[in-house]
């Protein structure tokens, strides 16, 4: 990804949102984000680790489908690679992912959600606040801090468009 298009992207997110502190506080992340997950969806969980929105999502709507990807091979995923999966989702799951990759992989990331993503599809990500420092710095594998409008501008850049911001 150039710095320019990065630029330009991040500075359509600013227009839209321009403070960190204009974004709505949603005080529980499960309730908010599984409002948005239609019935019968399929969802893919990307750096799954544990699997732990499985067995909530389905407690919610037996029908769901869930498969995961995550390189953990000490847990039991559908997927180790994200470029392993080419079946269609309805939504991706990439809770606290982000910060663990460069910016070049998060956007080849991005971009394959583009390519997986069924229409009318959504991509629900989270990473820590870098406007508190000890959310991100309190794990040594996080390598790049993504602030509000650098994720959103990286969504853009990857060609999805940016639906909605919040601070969970």
């Amino acid at each position: 990804m150039t710095w320019s298009h990065q630029f330009s992207s991040r500075r359509e997110i600013q227009a839209r949102w321009p403070a960190i502190y204009q974004l709505t506080v949603e005080r529980k992340r499960f309730e908010h984000m599984s409002a948005m997950i239609p019935r019968g969806a399929r969802v893919l969980d990307v750096g799954a680790d544990r699997r732990e929105w499985e067995a909530r999502l389905k407690a919610l709507d037996a029908s769901l489908v869930y498969k995961s990807q995550d390189v953990n091979e000490s847990q039991s995923h559908d997927f180790r690679r994200l470029s392993d999966v080419q079946e269609p989702f309805d939504v991706i799951l990439w809770m606290e992912v982000v910060e663990h990759l460069s910016p070049d992989e998060a956007l080849e990331s991005i971009r394959h959600f583009q390519r997986i993503l069924a229409p009318g599809g959504v991509v629900l990500a989270t990473t820590p606040n870098t406007w508190h420092p000890p959310q991100y710095l309190r794990d040594c594998t996080h390598r790049t801090p993504w602030a509000y409008d650098e994720l959103g501008g990286a969504f853009l850049a990857g060609g999805l468009r940016v639906e909605g911001m919040w601070r969970l």
